[in-house]
């Protein structure tokens, strides 16, 4: 990522996390203290979710630069716009 980072001034994530299941709120507050070493505020990441209820959890907790979304076409069209 940090070849990204130098080579185009920020990284684009794509995560798939359509296999995941719904998580309790301590996973995901233990998510907002530390899933934010990933990205830098330069990034973006879109993380596709199998579910609204998942899609709605994670956006309570997502940082302005990364979004949830339902499908693969949403997240990558999300990406390419930035």
């Amino acid at each position: 990522m940090q070849q990204a980072r130098q080579d185009h001034g920020r990284g684009l994530y794509l995560v798939d996390a359509r296999a995941s299941i719904v998580q309790a709120r301590e996973i995901v507050e233990e998510v907002e203290r530390h899933g934010s070493y990933l990205t830098g505020p330069q990034d973006r990441m879109a993380i596709v979710m199998p579910s609204v209820l998942t899609s709605m959890q994670s956006r309570r907790v997502f940082p302005p630069n990364e979004a949830a979304f339902q499908s693969m076409e949403e997240a990558i069209v999300w990406l390419a716009e930035s």
